[in-house]
C-alpha cells in the first residue's frame, strides 16, 4: 500500500459520528462556533474546534450522517424552533429561521438591578429565603411540591423543562444529551420570550451518577452540572424591560451523596437556595437568598437556635415552662412545605 498515492482528503466531511454530533474535517473553511452545517437533510450547530481543521458539531435530535457525507457550512447562525406548545426535543431539528441558538446577551446597562421578593407562604422560607423574582433558585429536593408552590407563587410558569408542570411551552428530552439539550432550547426560548414580558424558567436538572465530582466528563471534554447551570444562567437574565425567574429542581433525597455538600457544589451563581430534608421540610440553617431582608432572617435563624437549645434542654430533662419559648411561632418555621 503506498500511502502517499491512496491518500485521499477529508476536507469538509464527516470523518467520526456519535450519538448526538458529528466531527467535521473543514478544511480550509473556518465556521464560526455556532454556526449552522448541514450533512443531507439534518443539520447540526458548530460546538467546538478540535485543533485548527476540525470541528464538533452538536445535532438538536437523531439524525442520520454518516462517515464520509459531505458537509456544507451553510454561514447562518444555528436556530432553534420558535416556542410551541410541547417540544419533545429528540423529534425536532435544526432550521435555519427560528430563535437564534446564540442570543444577543443584554449590555449591562439593561441588566435588571435589584431582586424582588415573592413569598410563597411558609413562614421560615419567607424569612431566610424568599423566592428573588428576576433571579434563579435552586430547589434540593426529590418531589415536585416546592417547585410547585414556587411557579404558583410567581403566578405560574412559561416554560417547563423535563417537569410535569403546568406551563405555557413545554421542552422534554430523555437521556443525558437530550437533557441538556432541552435545557439549552428553555433558556434561548426564556430570553426570546423576554421581549414580550416577564418569565418563568422552571424545571428538573438532570442528575447523574458521577455528579459529585464529575471528573469523567471533565476530562472527555463534557458537560458538568456547574457548566449547565452556568450556561442557563447566562442566557436566561432579566433586563429591567422584563425578568426572568429561573426555579432549578435538583431532584436528590436528603441520603444523596450530593446533598450534604451542596452549598459547596460549584452550581452557578445562584440567587437562592432552598434545601429539603425528606420530610419536606426546609433545612433552613442551609437555605438562603440574595432578596431577603437581612433582620428577619438573623431573627428567623436566632428562634430556631433557641429552639435546638430547648431541644436538648428538654432531652436532658432540664425543662422549665417559665423559659419555655413559642412553640407555635417555632413549628410554623420549621413546617413542611406541602402542596397548597
Amino acid at each position: 500500500m503506498n500511502e502517499i498515492r491512496d491518500f485521499q482528503t477529508t476536507d469538509t466531511t464527516v470523518v467520526e459520528v456519535r450519538a448526538f454530533e458529528v466531527y467535521v474535517d473543514t478544511g480550509d473553511l473556518r465556521p464560526a462556533l455556532g454556526e449552522l452545517l448541514a450533512v443531507g437533510e439534518d443539520r447540526f450547530r458548530v460546538s467546538k474546534y478540535i485543533g485548527q481543521h476540525r470541528v464538533c458539531a452538536h445535532a438538536l435530535g437523531r439524525h442520520h450522517a454518516e462517515v464520509g457525507e459531505p458537509v456544507t457550512f451553510l454561514g447562518v447562525s444555528a436556530c432553534f424552533p420558535k416556542p410551541m406548545p410541547l417540544a419533545n426535543v429528540a423529534e425536532l431539528k435544526w432550521t435555519e429561521a427560528g430563535v437564534d441558538a446564540s442570543p444577543v446577551r443584554p449590555g449591562l446597562a439593561e441588566l435588571l438591578g435589584e431582586l424582588e421578593i415573592c413569598e410563597v407562604g411558609h413562614d421560615g422560607l419567607d424569612a431566610i429565603a424568599p423566592i428573588p423574582r428576576g433571579g434563579s433558585l435552586m430547589i434540593a429536593q426529590r418531589s415536585d411540591v416546592a417547585l410547585q408552590r414556587a411557579v404558583r407563587a410567581l403566578g405560574g410558569a412559561t416554560i417547563a423543562v423535563n417537569s410535569g408542570i403546568n406551563a405555557l411551552y413545554r421542552v422534554k428530552g430523555e437521556g443525558g444529551y437530550l437533557e441538556l439539550m432541552a435545557w439549552r432550547m428553555a433558556s434561548v426560548w426564556a430570553a426570546y420570550l423576554r421581549a414580550q414580558g416577564d418569565v418563568v424558567l422552571a424545571g428538573r436538572l438532570p442528575v447523574r451518577s458521577d455528579a459529585v465530582i464529575n471528573k469523567v466528563a471533565a476530562q472527555e471534554g463534557g458537560t458538568t452540572l456547574a457548566q449547565l447551570v452556568d450556561g442557563i444562567l447566562d442566557v436566561a437574565v432579566s433586563t429591567r424591560a422584563a425578568s426572568v425567574t429561573t426555579l432549578l429542581q435538583l431532584p436528590v433525597s436528603s441520603d444523596h451523596e450530593l446533598h450534604p455538600i451542596l452549598e459547596t457544589l460549584s452550581t452557578g451563581a445562584m440567587d437562592a437556595t432552598w434545601v429539603f430534608d425528606g420530610d419536606a421540610r426546609p433545612e433552613l440553617e442551609r437555605c438562603s437568598s440574595k432578596a431577603a431582608d437581612g433582620q428577619r432572617a438573623s431573627d428567623a435563624l436566632a428562634r430556631l437556635t433557641r429552639q435546638e437549645t430547648e431541644r436538648r434542654r428538654r432531652s436532658m430533662g432540664l425543662f422549665d415552662p417559665e423559659d419555655d419559648i413559642d412553640a407555635v411561632e417555632i413549628v410554623s418555621l420549621n413546617a413542611p412545605l406541602l402542596d397548597a
